[in-house]
C-alpha cells in the first residue's frame, strides 16, 4: 500500500509530504485545485510518461518519491528480481525525477536505476487506477475475461490452456516451416538441375574464351598472314640479293682477322649467330604462311562457342572466364541441398496437441459459465444497492470456434471463449452489450460493483478511484460511498470526489487548496485531522462559499451517520474522525 506521498515542484505544488492511512483515503478540493495533480504524482511513480511541462516554474527539476508497504506476495517477488536482493524489503521507496531542461526523466528503486518499464510492471501489484476512461474498460474484451477470470480462480486453468496452445503453435509452425523449407528446396534443386545441365553441355575450360577469340582474329587476317610472311621469307632467303646471302658474305670476309682482337672475334659470331636466327625466322614465317588458310567453318564454330560463352556471362552475372566456378558452386549447392533431410511434424503429433488443447479451452469455458452466474448475481446485487434497482446483467460466454483437423493446420483460438456483458438498465428494455447502452454514470456504478466482488481477489493492495462518482447525483452519494467502504475493508482506496455523502465515509480526509500569494498560484495538502475540519469542508461540499450553520449541521450529520454505520468497528485501526498529526506544506 502507498504509506507516504512526497511531491516537489510539481505544476502548483511546490512542496507536500504526508502520509495516507490504510483503508478508506478520500482527497477532495474546489475544481481546478489540483486534485488531479496527486494522481499524476502516483503515475509518475507507475513508470507512465513525463514531460517538462509538468515542471513548476523556475524549478530546475520536478520530483515524486512514494513509500510502499509490500502486502503482495508477487510484490515481493518483483523487487527481489529487480534489485537481486533475497528477501525483499517490506517497504520501498520508488523515486521519479523530471528535468526542465527537457531531458530524460531518472527512476530509482530504494536508490538503484530502474527503468520505466520496471516501475509499469511493479505497479501491476501496487496500484490499480480506475476513473472515468478506466471505467470504459468493461467495455473492452480483455477486462472482461481478465475480471471473470480473477473472480472464478480461473488464472491457473487459463494459463494451462495457453501453454498448449504455445506447444501447439510451435509444432504447427515447425511443420509449416518444413513443409516451406521442403517445397522451396525442391523448387531450387529443379533450378539448379536445369542450369547444370546448360553448363555442364557448355563445359567451360579457363582460359578458353581469350584462346578462341585470339584464333578467330587469325583466321579473319588469313590473307594478309600469307601476304606479308611470304614478302618477308622471300626478301630473307630468296631475293636477289637474300639478305641472309649478303650477311653470310660478310661473315666469310671477317672470319681471316677474327682472331686478331676480341673486338673482332665478338663481333664475327654475333654475324653467326644472327645467320643462325634468320635461317629460324625464315622456317616459322613459311610455316606461319602455310598454316594461314581461311577456314569458314572453324570461324563459324568459335563464334557459336563464344557466344554461348557470353549468354551463359550474363545470365549468372559474371565474366566468360567464371564461368567454370560457377559450375562448381552450382554442384556444390545442389550436393548440399540433396544430402539435407527436413524434419517433418507427424499428423499424430499435431492432432494429439491440437486435443490437447481443444480440452484445456473446453475446461476454461465450463470454468467462465460457471463463474459468469455468480458474478453476475453478486454484480446485481450491489447494482440494486446503488440505486439501480431494476437493472439486470447477464454474463454471457461463448466458445471459441475452433479448425477442423486438416492439412492446413490453422491456428488456434487465442482465447478459448469470448465474455460479453448484456445490461439491461430498465424494465421492460432489450438485454444490449454494455459498450453500447450503458451511460458513464451507470459504468462508474458497474466498475465500483465489479471490484466490490473481486475484492478479495485483486491483485493489488491500492486502488485509486478518479472521480468514479462522476455522473452520479448526491442521492446514490451514500450508497456508493458504503460500497467504497467495503471495498476498503480488503484494500487501502484512495478516492478523488466531489460528493459530501461519499467523503464523509472515509477513514482519512485529504484537502487540496490553490491560493495566490504575491501573484504566484501554489496547490498544498492538508490532512482534516479533526471532526470540526472535516465538517467544514464536507459544508462546503454541500453548499459551497453559501454554507451556513444549517450547512454544517448536515455535514455533521453525515459525518455521524457514517460513523454510526461503521461502529463500533473501524477500517483502518482508528476512529473514523481519524485525529493523527498533520504533515502538509504550505
Amino acid at each position: 500500500m502507498l504509506r507516504e506521498l512526497r511531491i516537489r515542484d510539481l505544476a502548483l505544488i511546490a512542496e507536500a509530504k504526508f502520509s495516507l492511512d490504510s483503508g478508506f483515503v478520500v482527497i477532495s478540493g474546489e475544481t481546478g485545485a489540483g486534485k488531479s495533480l496527486l494522481i499524476s504524482a502516483v503515475d509518475l511513480l507507475t513508470g507512465k510518461k513525463s514531460d517538462a511541462a509538468m515542471v513548476r516554474q523556475g524549478a530546475e527539476a520536478a520530483e515524486v518519491v512514494g513509500i510502499f508497504d509490500l502486502t503482495k506476495p508477487g510484490g515481493h517477488r518483483l523487487v527481489e528480481q529487480m534489485l537481486g536482493t533475497v528477501p525483499a524489503p517490506q517497504t520501498i521507496e520508488i523515486r521519479r525525477r523530471i528535468p526542465a531542461t527537457g531531458g530524460k526523466s531518472t527512476a530509482t528503486l530504494n536508490g538503484s536505476p530502474v527503468s520505466l518499464k520496471s516501475l509499469q510492471t511493479l505497479s501491476s501489484v501496487l496500484i490499480d487506477h480506475i476513473g472515468q476512461n478506466q471505467t470504459r474498460g468493461l467495455s473492452e474484451p480483455s477486462t472482461r475475461i481478465a475480471m471473470l477470470d480473477r473472480y472464478g480462480g480461473l488464472e491457473s486453468l487459463t494459463d494451462r490452456y495457453r501453454e498448449s496452445r504455445d506447444r501447439y503453435e510451435t509444432a504447427r509452425r515447425r511443420r509449416l516451416e518444413a513443409e516451406s523449407t521442403t517445397a522451396a528446396a525442391s523448387a531450387e534443386m529443379e533450378r539448379l538441375r536445369f542450369d547444370l545441365e546448360e553448363l555442364d553441355r557448355l563445359s567451360p575450360v579457363p582460359g578458353e574464351p581469350q584462346e578462341l577469340m585470339a584464333e578467330a582474329k587469325r583466321l579473319s587476317k588469313a590473307d594478309e598472314i600469307r601476304r606479308l610472311t611470304s614478302s618477308a621469307h622471300h626478301a630473307i632467303s630468296e631475293s636477289e640479293p637474300a639478305v641472309h646471302d649478303q650477311l653470310a658474305r660478310i661473315a666469310r670476309k671477317l672470319l681471316p682477322i677474327a682472331s686478331l682482337s676480341a673486338d673482332l672475334s665478338r663481333a664475327h659470331a654475333s654475324l653467326s649467330q644472327v645467320l643462325n636466327d634468320l635461317d629460324d625466322i625464315a622456317a616459322t614465317l613459311s610455316d606461319a604462311g602455310e598454316a594461314a588458310q581461311a577456314d569458314p567453318g572453324r570461324s563459324d564454330a568459335i563464334e557459336k562457342r563464344l557466344s554461348e560463352y557470353r549468354r551463359f556471362a550474363r545470365r549468372f552475372s559474371v565474366t566468360e572466364d567464371e564461368l567454370s566456378n560457377v559450375r562448381n558452386r552450382l554442384h556444390e549447392r545442389l550436393d548440399s541441398l540433396e544430402g539435407k533431410s527436413h524434419e517433418k511434424i507427424d499428423d499424430a503429433v499435431l492432432r494429439t496437441l491440437l486435443a490437447e488443447c481443444h480440452r484445456w479451452a473446453e475446461e476454461v469455458v465450463q470454468g467462465r459459465k460457471s463463474a459468469a452466474v455468480r458474478l453476475s448475481t453478486a454484480i446485481r446485487a450491489r447494482l440494486h444497492r446503488l440505486g439501480m434497482e431494476c437493472a439486470e446483467l447477464t454474463i454471457h460466454v461463448e466458445p471459441a470456434m475452433w479448425p477442423e483437423n486438416s492439412t492446413t493446420w490453422p491456428s488456434a483460438p487465442d482465447c478459448p471463449g469470448q465474455v460479453q456483458f448484456l445490461f439491461r438498465p430498465n424494465p421492460g428494455e432489450p438485454e444490449s452489450p454494455l459498450e453500447r447502452i450503458a451511460s458513464g454514470g451507470e459504468l462508474s456504478r458497474l466498475m465500483l460493483a465489479c471490484m466490490s466482488c473481486l475484492a478479495d481477489s485483486a491483485g493489488t493492495s491500492t486502488i485509486i478511484l478518479d472521480e468514479i462518482d462522476s455522473g452520479v447525483g448526491g442521492r446514490l452519494g451514500t450508497e456508493i460511498g458504503s460500497s467504497i467502504a467495503d471495498l476498503a475493508r480488503h484494500h487501502q482506496v484512495i478516492c478523488i470526489t466531489h460528493l459530501p455523502q461519499i467523503a464523509s465515509q472515509a477513514d482519512q480526509h485529504l484537502l487540496v487548496r490553490k491560493r495566490t500569494v504575491a501573484g504566484r498560484t501554489t496547490t498544498s495538502v492538508l490532512e482534516l485531522e479533526s471532526r470540526e475540519s472535516r465538517v467544514e469542508e464536507l459544508a462546503a461540499m454541500l453548499r459551497g462559499k453559501k454554507a451556513d450553520a444549517t450547512t454544517r449541521a448536515e455535514a455533521a450529520a453525515l459525518l455521524e451517520h457514517a460513523q454510526a454505520a461503521d461502529a463500533p468497528k473501524t477500517r483502518s485501526g482508528k476512529p473514523l474522525n481519524g485525529i493523527k498529526r498533520v504533515r502538509s506544506n504550505r
